[in-house]
């Protein structure tokens, strides 16, 4: 029978924060910062921090620095994907303070922010089962981020997003999805959410996919190709220098 996900017991912003300073005070590893510390704090203030987290794809980071005004600070954030959308976030979660400002004073709250940064890995992999996200619930392709121009052959509209097919679906299943260009076939690797998915097309990160669905016109592959006007083209792509257009060209074509 297949776990329910929603009777999972999630942790949120705060919990975590108190989780993880309670495991490091349990080992005895922050003796020193709380024989100067003035108080701690979760950021119950924070609504983004009492959100149920419903995904793992994220660090906790410890930041030490001076206040405004007095003390020193430990700064506690959520920084990553806390749920299904795939939007990276940075959320403040907790806070520790000292009053003195001294370089000893430095010295104990940043050794502190070591100790806490390991005690945030020990504590998200013993949470890790509370962190799965529901699969069934991942946004296929967020609307603002839909690409309108291929990079490749520069035709409009022509991007689609594509997802692996499952002989068996399933609501545990994590699906995943591709970009790709029906024209040119330039494309993505698969990923489970979109924002991924468009760093990797802005960066460059595509590639041509020797697909068979993937039908080139003659003509659109003399738009792409960068050699036309450099060397005498005899029009016969599949010979052509460039190995883009050749391996497109041999996939499968159809003709003028």
């Amino acid at each position: 029978m297949e776990e329910k996900l929603t009777e999972i017991k999630r942790e949120t912003g705060i919990s975590i924060f108190d989780g993880i300073l309670q495991m490091a005070k349990d080992a005895g590893a922050l003796k020193k910062m709380e024989a100067i510390m003035d108080y701690q704090t979760a950021d119950h203030f924070n609504n983004e921090a009492k959100l149920p987290i419903t995904n793992h794809l994220f660090n906790v980071r410890f930041e030490v620095d001076f206040g405004c005004s007095e003390g020193i600070y430990i700064d506690a954030y959520i920084v990553g994907e806390i749920d299904e959308a795939g939007e990276d976030r940075r959320i403040h979660i907790g806070l520790i303070k000292t009053l003195e400002n001294d370089l000893n004073a430095m010295r104990i709250m940043g050794e502190a922010c070591g100790v806490l940064q390991f005690y945030a890995r020990e504590y998200l992999a013993q949470k890790l089962d509370n962190l799965l996200p529901d699969y069934s619930k991942f946004f296929i392709f967020h609307e603002k981020h839909r690409i309108h121009v291929c990079n490749y052959c520069k035709n409009f509209g022509t991007v689609d997003v594509l997802e692996i097919p499952h002989p068996e679906p399933s609501a545990n299943r994590k699906k995943k999805f591709t970009l790709r260009c029906r024209v040119c076939g330039t494309g993505t690797h698969y990923e489970s959410s979109s924002l991924p998915l468009i760093r990797a097309w802005n960066k460059g990160d595509s590639y041509i996919f020797p697909n068979g669905t993937i039908l080139v016109q003659q003509s659109e592959l003399q738009k792409i190709c960068a050699l036309k006007d450099k060397i005498k083209c005899d029009l016969n792509c599949a010979k052509c220098p460039e190995k883009g257009i050749r391996e497109l060209r041999r996939i499968t074509h159809i003709e003028e």
